[in-house]
């Protein structure tokens, strides 16, 4: 390649970059949005190198190295209208091997090799939890629950536990490893997945662990797995940044990610930050209706307590299940909500534990999302869609979310 990229649009993560979904897609990162088109599916016999020279993929090259915006790409498109986005990230981590993806990349934007240098991996859907928002694609634990009370699959199952590689696919990512730089790790539940203790031990054994990045997203539930002593492991990796998936605390925590308990949670992430020196913790929260309300105290209490630095809580905004997304509350709603941003703006601005302006930006991710337009014009499934899971779960969202009380009025 000769000509220049445009650095509006241009993102490292379809040259160098391979997330494996757990529903066998393959797609450059954890945030593009596939629309039934992704790079590829796993277990189809098919090369990484082919998956990444399909019309798909050189089309999506193509179109962000000449400065249009693709679809598949809102989310980072959405997030540059008030900050910072997975693309800058990337782009940003990965700068020094800009030259490399370009001495890689063919005149029609085909790759002459494969050389992942980030590995975004879902090996299967294995799971402890029943969290609220998710599906059974994402957690075996949910398969039977959906099932009995026969709500819609998310992508045909027949069975809770999925597989995303076969065999050959695995060898694949163990060649792979050394030229990787990150791996990153998501699920299902990651902590409970045999591959990813395989591929640390690999890692350490075949002295790559030294330098590569371990990313890690976690429900911070487990710390102990078989044999497998986690903490020494990652002792042993160049860094570590451990995302925690952590909606709120307390008893609204022990609802939103049914059955884990907070005072594990919290102990398992202390644990963690105390013992693995290179260890940086990240929490993360689903934005979504449920918690809404309390992602202000949440935010406070992570501040305050000494578990997350300012500018390391980092907002995910839900989209789907459509019914709990917060564009689709009613607008007394979206107002207290927008009160809520502005006072929590305030508390940041004089705050001693404020210090990084992307606390700021993940209010206005919020108020950003509150101002579009909703697709949903009541809360008729939200609510009978909760009362069924409680009733199944025997809890009680009302009893711990007592500001949504309004929605059972007329229901």
């Amino acid at each position: 390649m000769n000509k220049s990229y445009n650095e509006d649009t241009f993102c490292v993560a379809p040259w160098l970059s391979s997330h494996i979904s757990t529903f066998d897609d393959i797609i450059p990162c954890c945030i593009y949005k596939a629309e039934g088109k992704p790079f590829g599916k796993t277990r189809q016999g098919t090369s990484f190198l082919d998956h990444y020279n399909s019309d798909k993929a050189v089309q999506v090259r193509k179109d962000l190295w000449n400065g249009k915006e693709v679809s598949g790409c809102q989310e980072c498109w959405f997030r540059e209208k008030t900050g910072y986005s997975y693309r800058n990230s990337l782009n940003d981590r990965f700068y020094d091997y800009i030259q490399e993806v370009i001495d890689n990349t063919n005149e029609d934007f085909t790759l002459k090799e494969s050389k992942f240098r980030m590995l975004d991996l879902r090996f299967d859907n294995k799971c402890n939890l029943r969290c609220r928002m998710c599906t059974p694609s994402f957690s075996s634990a949910l398969y039977k629950e959906y099932k009995d009370l026969d709500f819609p699959m998310q992508t045909e199952m027949d069975s809770a536990y999925h597989i995303a590689v076969d065999d050959d696919e695995y060898q694949f990512i163990i060649d792979q490893l050394k030229y990787t730089k990150i791996l990153f790790f998501a699920g299902g539940e990651p902590l409970t997945q045999d591959k990813f203790y395989e591929i640390l031990q690999y890692c350490i054994d075949n002295d790559l662990a030294k330098d590569i990045m371990l990313w890690i997203t976690s429900n911070c539930t487990k710390l102990k797995y078989k044999q497998y002593n986690l903490i020494e492991m990652l002792k042993k990796f160049k860094s570590i940044e451990l995302t925690g998936s952590v909606d709120a605390y307390g008893e609204r925590a022990d609802y939103m990610r049914y059955p884990s308990k907070w005072n594990n949670v919290e102990a398992n992430i202390l644990t963690m930050i105390s013992s693995v020196n290179n260890l940086k913790f990240i929490a993360c929260p689903t934005i979504q209706i449920p918690n809404v309300y309390h992602i202000f105290d949440l935010y406070k209490y992570f501040l305050k307590n000494g578990i997350c630095k300012s500018g390391d809580i980092h907002f995910n905004i839900l989209t789907q299940p459509m019914h709990f997304n917060i564009k689709n509350l009613p607008q007394h709603h979206k107002e207290e909500l927008y009160r809520k941003c502005d006072e929590m703006s305030d508390w940041l601005d004089n705050s001693e534990y404020s210090t990084h302006f992307a606390d700021k930006q993940q209010f206005d991710l919020v108020r950003s999302m509150l101002e579009q337009e909703p697709e949903l014009l009541s809360n008729d499934k939200f609510v009978s869609r909760t009362n069924q899971v409680d009733k199944y779960r025997g809890i009680d969202f009302w009893k711990s979310f007592p500001e949504f009380s309004d929605f059972l009025v007329g229901s």
